[in-house]
């Protein structure tokens, strides 16, 4: 009883962490990136540009300190021997026979990633009435094409776009925020699928070839007479 309940905890632990989302923080306003993070559980990971500056600076120091300490100096690596070359039509065959086999996986992918939260106000502003009044109807265009190709490629929860003409602004304010979320078990399934057709794509090419290369050895021999 004890290992049963045991083996139902790990696997209630295993079932919440694939279906848990994994979530994409955005907030853009005032002409710079406010906001950028990945979160999944407790975990955060902060791409924003105030975070990658901190990186960068902690980088520099570390990369000064490693000067002092490396002396040593590198022998220089042997030539590796140049691969033969593909035929052009063959490489090509093979680049679009994996995007073929990437597509099931990305399909899977695609269908089960989820915007939400997406709220956007665009003050379209300038210095000239006329050019406001001919940005506006652009900026409504811009966002109404954006939200049709979401909407088309991802799941899209129902956005808030607020767009309007300020002549009080000298320059258009452009404010956007959205989250995305994704469940783990997708992507692992979307991986195991394309690794599977990826596999199947490699071994019918081979298959192929091991067909040409037989077929050569075996040409018969003509007799001079």
């Amino acid at each position: 009883m004890t290992a049963l309940i045991v083996i139902a905890a790990i696997l209630l632990f295993f079932a919440i962490l694939l279906f848990s989302p994994i979530v994409l923080r955005i907030y853009y306003t005032g002409g710079e990136l406010q906001e950028a993070c990945v979160r999944y559980f407790f975990v955060k990971i902060d791409f924003s540009p105030k975070a990658l500056a901190k990186r960068a600076e902690k980088k520099a120091k570390h990369a000064v300190k490693d000067e002092f300490k490396k002396q040593k100096k590198h022998e220089p690596a042997e030539a590796e021997p140049k691969k033969e070359k593909r035929a052009l039509e063959d490489t090509i065959k093979t680049v679009w026979s994996m995007v073929k086999a990437c597509k099931q996986g990305l399909d899977t992918l695609r269908n089960h990633i989820i915007f939400y939260k997406v709220k956007s106000t665009v003050l379209v502003g300038g210095d000239d009435a006329h050019k406001i009044a001919l940005n506006y109807p652009r900026y409504c265009v811009l966002a109404s094409s954006i939200i049709d190709v979401i909407a088309l490629l991802f799941v899209l929860k129902t956005p808030k776009i607020h767009i309007e003409p300020s002549f009080l602004l000298e320059k258009t304010q452009v404010d956007i925020s959205f989250r995305m979320r994704i469940a783990p078990w997708f992507v692992l399934v979307a991986a195991v699928q394309i690794g599977v057709n990826i596999i199947k794509v490699l071994n019918k090419n081979k298959r192929k070839r091991k067909k040409v290369k037989g077929g050569k050895r075996h040409e018969p021999a003509t007799s001079s007479k």
